[in-house]
């Protein structure tokens, strides 16, 4: 199985940056045009409090389009980027598409929307976590980041390796709060030194928080699970987030992100570096479908996606298996405001114990 790399054979890749408004039109300077085309559609937030996020996994796809010479099949591959609060209209858009060969979101798939079309599937690769167990009958849509459960049990093994008295926990509402939360109780049953008094923000009105701090026992330490569609947290906690500090990636992940610094001028976002590898991850399945005749059809490129092994990307070495999911399991416990100096002190990483 060819990984995704930096400049190493030959697909000749253009890349596009379009917002909703102007979805029509093509991208100019594009190589040779004689060329099939195939699109890659790609739904984040370009509005709202997430914007500048949603700018920099957009900006990650168009650096990983930038970098990569893919050798077959030979076609030209666009960028086309939509505003997610619009996720449901992106979708039929891009399944709309004859020429579309993936969608990325950062969003949860709906439900209803979980099962592949029998006439014309399209591989989708999302960012949220998955929040149920994996259904290989539905699989259609690749978790690239590891999973609500995972998430739960990467929080307790965080607060178990500090042993701290008391913990304040943020797991955030909704179906991922609640499924990692789930096993981070799941978790702490079975830890041999249980933390005595847990604090779930979500769960309990600020009065008895308040009053346990006044009772002179404090708040102790805060914990709050990382998530690519909640805003960057308002207050000093203990980050556990699958987006590592880049010191803790393998030596792609290091070069991605001076890569993206140098070419946008700036750095990017903790998950900028998910919409990079949503783009190898898609770009590979598409070698790997290519036909002898240079054609590449969404089927084939679904097929091989669901299929791909030993991937060396820059978030690390995995497999995606037959419910969608990836053997992606490492997090960061990152101090929260981001510090690169405090980071190499107190930043530390954990690979979640699987049964």
């Amino acid at each position: 199985m060819r990984a995704f790399r930096f400049n190493g054979v030959r697909l000749l890749a253009a890349s596009c940056l379009l917002v909703w408004a102007a979805l029509v039109g093509g991208c100019g300077g594009e190589p040779s045009r004689d060329l099939p085309a195939r699109t890659i559609y790609f739904s984040v937030p370009l509005s709202g409090p997430l914007a500048q996020r949603g700018r920099d996994l957009a900006d990650g796809a168009v650096l990983a389009l930038d970098q990569t010479n893919y050798d077959t099949p030979d076609v030209r591959i666009k960028l086309r980027v939509l505003d997610s609060k619009n996720e449901a209209l992106n979708l039929r858009v891009a399944r709309a598409d004859r020429n579309a060969l993936a969608y990325v979101t950062n969003r949860e798939p709906a439900a209803q929307a979980a099962t592949a079309s029998v006439r014309d599937p399209l591989l989708r690769i999302t960012l949220a976590p998955d929040t149920a167990p994996p259904n290989p009958a539905s699989s259609e849509v690749i978790h690239l980041l590891p999973s609500a459960a995972y998430a739960g049990m990467a929080l307790a093994q965080a607060v178990t390796d500090g042993n701290p008295r008391a913990v304040i926990l943020r797991g955030g509402g909704a179906a991922f709060g609640r499924a990692a939360l789930a096993a981070f109780r799941q978790a702490m049953g079975a830890a041999p030194a249980p933390v005595a008094d847990i604090w779930f923000e979500h769960e309990n009105t600020a009065a008895p928080l308040t009053a346990h701090a006044n009772a002179g026992e404090g708040p102790g330490e805060t914990f709050q699970l990382d998530h690519v569609n909640q805003p960057d947290p308002s207050t000093a906690v203990n980050l556990v987030t699958p987006a590592m500090a880049s010191r803790d990636y393998p030596h792609s992940g290091k070069r991605f992100a001076k890569a993206f610094s140098d070419f946008h001028g700036r750095e990017p976002d903790r998950f900028a570096i998910y919409g990079y590898e949503a783009t190898g991850l898609a770009l590979n399945a598409a070698t790997d479908a290519g036909e002898s005749d240079g054609t590449v059809t969404r089927a084939a490129t679904l097929k091989a996606a669901l299929a791909l092994r030993n991937r060396f990307g820059p978030v690390g070495h995995y497999d995606v298996l037959p419910g969608g999911q990836t053997t992606l399991y490492m997090f960061g416990i990152r101090p929260w405001p981001l510090d690169l100096k405090v980071e190499e002190e107190e930043s530390r990483t954990i690979e979640v114990a699987r049964g």
